[in-house]
């Protein structure tokens, strides 16, 4: 089934230079967001503190915006590990939990972008699950449970605020 896709796609560019554009992404978006904020804040004619207590949904999308810095600093530090079969093969299941976390907080695009990465690699999900590696990649995978468990509260919050306020 991948095979089928990556053939419909077309795109011949490697699992590394994907990799790297997903994570340049990650990391540029919280300053787009901040750029975003910060011209709202000048046509408000208001500051920080104030617009964030105006707008709940902000403070919200601010926090899980700063969840993608975090994300983009692994994934740039986990770039290392593609030289041997074990850590593509973690790194893969990185970007699972990455695309989890993205959908979550309901970062379209950069799930989208985290699943087209995933279609370009070799590496399969149930070796980088495997327990061995997640001992390997302990601090790695303690950080993304923990923001993964961010994200489920930030997305709680935008339920809640979207729907039930």
């Amino acid at each position: 089934m991948k095979q089928r896709i990556r053939g419909l796609l077309m795109i011949h560019l490697s699992f590394k230079k994907l990799y790297g554009f997903l994570t340049a992404f990650t990391l540029i978006l919280p300053f787009l967001y901040i750029a975003y904020l910060f011209l709202t804040m000048l046509r408000e004619k208001t500051d920080f503190h104030t617009l964030l207590l105006a707008h709940p949904l902000y403070s919200v999308m601010f926090l899980a915006v700063m969840l993608n810095i975090l994300w983009g600093y692994l994934l740039f530090r986990l770039k290392q590990e593609f030289d041997h079969s074990e850590g593509r093969n973690y790194t893969y299941a990185f970007l699972a939990l990455f695309l989890i976390s993205q959908l979550l907080v309901g970062n379209i695009a950069i799930a989208i972008m985290a699943a087209f990465v995933m279609m370009h690699t070799e590496a399969r999900l149930r070796d980088g699950f495997r327990l061995r590696s997640l001992v390997q990649y302990r601090l790695y995978s303690a950080s993304a449970a923990g923001l993964i468990l961010l994200s489920l509260l930030c997305s709680f919050a935008v339920i809640r605020l979207t729907f039930f306020a």
